[in-house]
């Protein structure tokens, strides 16, 4: 099941990028990388310190979902979830 299928059945997503509510083992720095290199074009030029700033940014310009795919596969191969 895709992340973004999931998504669709939620009115409030809470994100947790700094291990407030839960520890990930993931990379943020190498999921902040991939989503710049995929997004590139939308992205250069902003103040993006956060994955979130991130994802508003390229929400703004696209319904291209690929974003919560790449977080998803960092998070998968975390195995801590």
């Amino acid at each position: 099941m895709e992340l973004t299928s999931v998504l669709m059945d939620y009115r409030l997503i809470v994100w947790d990028f700094d291990g407030t509510i839960v520890k990930l083992n993931v990379d943020w720095n190498k999921v902040k990388e991939e989503i710049l290199k995929n997004y590139s074009d939308l992205l250069s030029g902003k103040e993006l310190s956060s994955i979130n700033k991130m994802i508003y940014e390229i929400r703004k310009y696209t319904s291209d979902k690929k974003v919560f795919n790449i977080i998803e596969r960092y998070e998968s191969a975390s195995g801590d979830y």
